[in-house]
């Protein structure tokens, strides 16, 4: 059965209620489709803060709700806005929740603490084979998705929590997670972003109990603001583990960014294992930035095994760059505060950070507030570790502008980039945070397996994988090309004019099939003295520029064009003009040059 709007009604299905507004009670095989297409969506309120707005109870199964916006205030710990609640004989099963807008009270006050819960009702009645995806989860005190143990009994298997949005759009005081997750079989949390989760208690962005065999792979975790004055914990991705039972994670491909916007003495983890003698964690291709200021003595880590947490740790092929300042504290890039305990494996990783004693920013042995040692000691162990990986200060060529394309963006910046091709190949770790396949011999550290900067991506007037990014940190006698995926498409500059200021080649797609355009507001390419300019296969088009050097290009160097069309350029305004050349510059035609000005 399918329950649904007509079309063109924006329906509310609103009340209050104790239980839940929708009770899936022992049903099976529904869809509750919300549409939000067509001029119809489907809201579904509960104002009540002891009630979920969906329930699923008595093994319901089969179940599907997508496309809604479902709202609710319940402030009771052990439930959610949408309540995946306790079975009878084979737990509540192969339901999914899909692309829906999941949040707090929209008519009126009311937060809930949960926004997605799920409790099985034992070890072997569990909720299992759900599917949690594509949503967006905003505004809760406690988590946006949590799956808890009862008692020391994991009550969901084999879940997948993928390509959610969860956030927040005011700051809490209250402690949360993003993600707090227990689950038995075989599960997957991908693709997630996890941001503005703002409050002056603490924060985690993943935080993982007994979970068992877990890939936890592409997410993203930023913007984590705190609020002023703060002097709680913020941890990007925490595997807490459980006591004697077999928790296995893999934390692949993720980027964690954690820069408080504030001057705080608070103590920032990137990536923090505190689990046990059983468990297992595996570190591969990750990249954590943490920056800002400290104001007091509580010190940061990008990657940190916890005091008293003798797990398996296995770290390969990971950026931990602490790049925080201030408060006279230790700004450890990795630590291992359970030396010579458990398994210790580590190498072809990069390392930056600040001790107090600026190159003792490693942190080696059993207290809890970190033993600063220099990269040598911390390589020596025992275990020895890290034979192959690489160690700084901030500073050279690692630094945030060097190894990252921003704070808040870890993709990688430059081609004299320290990652490249310092990895080692990992079996079964095929593609990176872009699904890009991975070089299979010398792999790139860090999320991002990135060719040379010389290949155009997106139409985009800036940012990552733009022609004015590509420009910027390429190499001289660089050829640019351009992605098979921008065939027949516009690049148009919308912030000015590109300045070149090396040697270059610009090779289109052809000049019937890629154009850049200077949006009728400004010149395309400013070239300055000494260096060679060659453009084949392209359009350039709507350049306007003043005089005396307007038109689509201002040619100070040398320039070669081939295969080029100028169209519909200008200076002023008024004057058709496509070049631009002075004293120092020379332009030749090498075929197939159209001029229509």
């Amino acid at each position: 059965m399918t329950i649904k709007p007509e079309a063109s009604v924006n329906a509310v299905l609103s009340g209050t209620s104790a239980n839940a507004i929708i009770d899936l009670n022992g049903t099976d095989n529904v869809i509750i489709d919300g549409l939000n297409s067509g001029g119809s969506s489907l809201t579904i309120r509960n104002t009540n803060t002891s009630g979920a707005t969906i329930r699923f109870t008595a093994d319901a199964t089969n179940n599907i709700i997508q496309n809604a916006i479902i709202e609710g205030a319940v402030t009771t710990s052990t439930l959610g806005v949408v309540t995946i609640g306790t079975g009878t004989t084979t737990g509540n099963d192969n339901n999914a929740i899909l692309n829906n807008t999941i949040r707090d009270r929209s008519d009126g006050t009311g937060v809930p603490a949960n926004l997605v819960y799920s409790s099985g009702l034992s070890g072997t009645v569990t909720n299992s084979n759900i599917n949690v995806s594509g949503n967006i989860l905003k505004n809760f005190t406690a988590n946006g998705i949590t799956l808890p143990l009862v008692g020391s009994s994991n009550v969901n298997d084999n879940w997948t929590i993928s390509n959610n949005m969860i956030f927040q759009e005011s700051a809490r005081t209250t402690g949360m997670s993003g993600i707090s997750f227990s689950s038995s079989g075989i599960n997957s949390i991908t693709l997630n972003t996890i941001r503005d989760l703002n409050t002056s208690n603490t924060v985690t962005g993943i935080l993982l109990l007994d979970a068992r065999a877990t890939n936890v792979s592409r997410n993203k975790i930023y913007n984590m603001a705190s609020t002023s004055g703060s002097t709680s914990t913020l941890t990007g991705i925490q595997f807490q583990g459980a006591s004697g039972m077999p928790a296995s994670v893999t934390l692949e491909n993720n980027m964690i960014s954690l820069v408080p916007s504030f001057t705080n003495n608070q103590v920032v983890r990137g990536i923090y294992d505190f689990s046990f003698s059983a468990n297992t964690l595996k570190l591969y291709y990750n990249s954590i930035y943490i920056g800002g200021t400290s104001s007091g003595s509580n010190a940061s880590w990008a990657i940190v095994r916890g005091a008293s947490s003798p797990s398996s740790f296995t770290t390969t092929n990971n950026i931990a760059f602490n790049d925080r300042t201030g408060g006279g504290t230790n700004h450890f890039a990795a630590g291992d505060q359970s030396a010579n305990a458990g398994i210790f494996n580590s190498n072809n990783n990069i390392f930056v950070g600040t001790g107090t004693v600026a190159g003792n920013f490693m942190d080696y042995g059993t207290s809890a507030t970190g033993t600063p040692v220099p990269p040598s000691t911390w390589q020596a162990g025992p275990p020895t570790r890290d034979a192959n990986s690489q160690f700084s200060n901030p500073g050279g060529l690692y630094t945030l502008s060097n190894m990252f394309f921003s704070s808040i963006d870890l993709h990688v910046a430059t081609d004299n980039n320290p990652a490249s091709n310092a990895g080692t190949n990992i079996p079964g770790s095929a593609t990176d945070y872009d699904n890009d396949v991975r070089n299979v011999t010398t792999p790139d550290i860090g999320l991002d397996e990135f060719a040379p900067c010389s290949l155009v991506l997106n139409t985009n007037d800036s940012g990552f994988g733009s022609l004015r990014d590509i420009i910027g940190c390429s190499l001289d006698g660089t050829t640019i090309s351009f992605a098979s995926t921008l065939m027949n498409q516009i690049i148009t500059l919308t912030s000015g004019e590109i300045g070149i200021s090396k040697n270059l080649t610009i090779s289109g797609l052809g000049m019937a099939n890629l154009t850049i355009s200077g949006n009728n507001n400004s010149r395309i390419f400013h070239t300055t003295p000494g260096n060679l300019l060659a453009i084949n296969n392209i359009s350039l088009k709507n350049a306007n520029a003043p005089s005396p050097n307007g038109g689509a290009l201002f040619i100070e160097s040398n320039l070669n064009l081939e295969n080029v069309l100028l169209d519909n350029n200008f200076e002023d305004g008024i004057i058709p003009k496509g070049i631009s050349i002075n004293s120092t510059g020379q332009v030749q035609f090498l075929g197939n040059v159209i001029i229509n000005e």
